[in-house]
């Protein structure tokens, strides 16, 4: 079972489409965490697929993993007044948010702050009325609303 979320996105019913074409045998429940739309249904979904497990058991298996470290917060300042923000975790949070509406442009700001990525704007010297843009959205920093 694969819980697809965003179910309010634009974009969720042509990609679920696409995964559902790539794994047909896969029972897929559709959810939006934001509306809360088909919660419900997936607690249901879940409890019946844990009630059914008779037994489990777990095996230790050596690996190894390799680990390349990309940071997670880039400030770029290619010329006076304008800054460009990238990184892992940044792309991250920006491809998860959708921009439309005012709770989750408030949402998006909280976790950009709490990613470090003002602080650092600060740090690079950002003043009231410089741009900044973050994986194409454009902003102009206002210390108030920030």
């Amino acid at each position: 079972m694969v819980i697809a979320n965003k179910k309010d996105s634009e974009f969720f019913e042509a990609n679920l489409i696409k995964f559902k074409t790539a794994f047909p045998d896969v029972e897929v429940v559709q959810i939006s965490a934001l509306t809360e739309e088909g919660i419900s249904e997936m607690k249901y979904k879940l409890f019946e697929l844990i009630s059914s497990v008779k037994h489990v058991e777990f095996v230790e298996k050596d690996r190894e993993v390799t680990i390349e470290l990309e940071e997670s917060v880039i400030i770029d300042n290619p010329f006076t007044g304008h800054f460009e923000v990238t990184g892992r975790d940044v792309e991250r949070i920006f491809n998860k948010i959708p921009l439309n509406s005012f709770d989750n442009e408030r949402r998006f700001n909280q976790k950009m702050k709490s990613l470090g990525v003002w602080s650092k704007l600060k740090e690079a010297g950002i003043e009231d009325g410089d741009t900044v843009i973050i994986y194409g959205l454009e902003m102009v920093w206002n210390e108030e609303e920030f």
